[in-house]
């Protein structure tokens, strides 16, 4: 009941926040396919990183010049497999305020880069990594469907109603961003 109402309290902030520029009709395969700097926010629950990270691993077998920034709870930082362009931003339990956002020290680091295309693997909603999508300005937002996830994303992924719902919401992820797992 206190995140919802935490949640409620923040969200009428962010409605406040400006949202990134309108870039108008852009070609989303030759935005995805153009993309040079991507974010990946990705789960602070053990089992939904683990089955993010399982569905994600292809990643660091490309051989592209893609440059990925990991935000990553601090505990599960290493089992990230990156490559040498690849960067990882480790969060703490102190790397958030009341609010569930992050502090502006981790905020800065995530944002000096300008990101291309911007995803949260978070399920539930969590404001925090959604919160770092939308200040990205990102022109590609992706993340999975909630009650306030049309305030941050552009593009929302549907969860499915069946026994691996985590897994195929990821998959669809990962096909969007044109990560084929061999």
């Amino acid at each position: 009941m206190w995140q919802n109402l935490r949640n409620w309290f923040t969200i009428r902030k962010v409605k406040k926040y400006k949202q990134p520029e309108d870039v108008g009709v852009i070609s989303f395969t030759q935005a995805l396919a153009e993309a040079q700097n991507i974010l990946i926010c990705l789960p602070w629950s053990y089992i939904e990183f683990y089955v993010a990270r399982y569905v994600l691993k292809y990643i660091s077998q490309e051989e592209t010049n893609h440059h990925i920034t990991y935000v990553v709870p601090g505990e599960y930082s290493t089992a990230i497999p990156t490559r040498p362009q690849d960067r990882v931003v480790r969060a703490n339990g102190t790397s958030r305020n009341k609010s569930g956002l992050f502090v502006k020290k981790l905020e800065q680091e995530v944002l000096k880069t300008d990101y291309d295309v911007a995803a949260d693997l978070s399920r539930p909603f969590d404001l925090g990594t959604s919160m770092l999508c939308l200040k990205s300005g990102a022109p590609l937002r992706i993340g999975i469907e909630s009650p306030y996830s049309h305030l941050f994303f552009n593009i929302e992924y549907v969860q499915p109603n069946n026994e691996y719902p985590l897994e195929i919401a990821y998959r669809s992820i990962q096909k969007t961003l044109a990560i084929e797992d061999g």
